[in-house]
């Protein structure tokens, strides 16, 4: 049970059945923004409906979509029930079957978030976006997808979408909702996001906490809450679900500077952050004529030089910054003055296909750890190295990684880091 639901049409029907019950007196409902109904304690409001439909009530109800009979519209069919889940209640992705024999025609309807369109993949196969009917303004898209006889697997990108699946015969007809992680969203009353505001270094992970509660102030667990987030790094967008103590816990890596926007929800219930991701170090001093050069410290002398002179000086050991202000060094990219690092770390080939060299200056001799991390934060190669004071060569084979963007973290013992950005071919 809950209050808000998406539904979409089963295919090749002209209409479905609807069954909204409610469990408390009073109840409004309203369908795509129409006030319908209102419905107390055990009544039911029963209509057809030919579009997809956003229900919302103001109290808790079960929502029920029916399959009509043959007879309705004259094609292959049979009725069946499903109970429709809030949407509060999906999941990230569904394992499903259809019968092994006796139902030529399977389908899969798919209900996601806009963001999630276009990323939903079944069977690994992306389903295209232009399979997907936007429903109003609710922020949800729907498609109907035909399936062949057999196991099925949708997943998706971190965004949770919900699934139902049914097939048609002649007289006969099955359906059943693909899954749902069915947590007590009825009770929720509160969602607290902490902490509103904070900054992180680019390379690393960032966690949020949501903290949901039920009208008593009492902490609900196995509630999910959605992250979504606007900004540089909005593709980390996704949910967690609470534990005991009522906390749903988020974390991710940003791989971009700026600030994101996060909005933690449940259902309609939301609350805002932000997260400002910086490159880490300081800015770069510039100097000279219209300020074209760079301030650095080569061997105890304050120097400004060009930007090709930087480079070259950076990767003999030389710091950005006048001589004693302390600066952290600069990592080098290919083509210009990367963002601030507080070590120097470049990588070629890249992009590249497999081996990579790494190269590394740091500013003292010993142990460093280097990882190679993809973009959900998640090492898939780790190892120590003895760094030497000034410059070092690290060679990774990415050969068996999967095509992608990955990121090459550096932590000398001082805990100074430098990352850069690879591009795996």
């Amino acid at each position: 049970m809950g209050k808000n639901f998406i539904s979409f049409p089963l295919a090749t029907r002209n209409g479905d059945t609807y069954r909204f019950l409610a469990s408390a007196d009073n109840t409004t409902i309203t369908v795509n923004g129409v006030n319908e109904t209102t419905l107390n304690r055990g009544q039911f409001f029963e209509k057809i409906y030919t579009n997809p439909i956003n229900i919302v009530a103001s109290q808790p109800i079960l929502v029920a979509q029916y399959s009509n009979g043959q007879n309705f519209d004259n094609v292959n069919a049979d009725p069946f029930m499903l109970l429709i889940p809030p949407y509060e209640q999906f999941l990230g992705g569904y394992t499903v079957t259809t019968p092994s024999s006796g139902f030529v025609n399977n389908y899969v309807n798919v209900l996601a978030p806009n963001a999630a369109v276009g990323t939903i993949k079944l069977d690994g196969i992306t389903i295209p976006a232009g399979s997907f009917t936007a429903i109003g303004s609710t922020g949800f898209s729907g498609a109907a997808i035909p399936v062949s006889i057999g196991t099925h697997n949708l997943t998706g990108s971190g965004l949770p979408f919900g699934i139902t699946v049914y097939g048609f015969n002649n007289v006969d007809s099955y359906g059943y909702l693909g899954g749902a992680s069915f947590a007590p969203i009825a009770t929720v009353s509160s969602l607290v996001l902490n902490p509103k505001t904070s900054t992180a270094t680019v390379g690393t992970e960032k966690c949020v906490t949501a903290l949901v509660k039920d009208q008593n102030g009492n902490p609900v667990s196995g509630v999910r809450v959605d992250f979504t987030i606007s900004g540089p790094n909005a593709s980390n967008s996704g949910f967690a679900n609470t534990a005991a103590n009522g906390l749903a816990t988020f974390c991710y890596t940003g791989t971009n500077a700026g600030t994101d926007n996060l909005v933690a929800a449940v259902g309609t219930l939301t609350d805002n952050g932000n997260i400002s991701w910086n490159a880490g170090g300081t800015p770069v001093e510039r100097c000279g004529p219209q300020n074209k050069y760079y301030t650095i410290c080569y061997y105890g002398v304050t120097q400004c030089v060009s930007e090709k002179i930087a480079e070259r000086y950076l990767k003999l050991g030389a710091t950005m910054g006048a001589c004693g202000s302390g600066n952290a060094r600069i990592g080098v990219e290919e083509t210009a003055l990367a963002s601030p690092f507080e070590l120097s770390v470049k990588g070629y080939p890249n992009p590249t296909q497999g081996v990579l060299t790494v190269e590394v200056i740091s500013r003292i001799t010993g142990p460093a750890q280097m990882q190679v991390l993809d973009l959900a934060g998640r090492p898939v190669q780790q190892r120590s190295e003895q760094l030497l004071e000034g410059l070092n060569e690290v060679k990774f084979d990415l050969t068996a990684q999967p095509s992608g963007t990955y990121l090459i973290r550096a932590t000398d013992g001082q805990n100074r880091q430098g990352v850069i950005r690879v591009s795996k071919q």
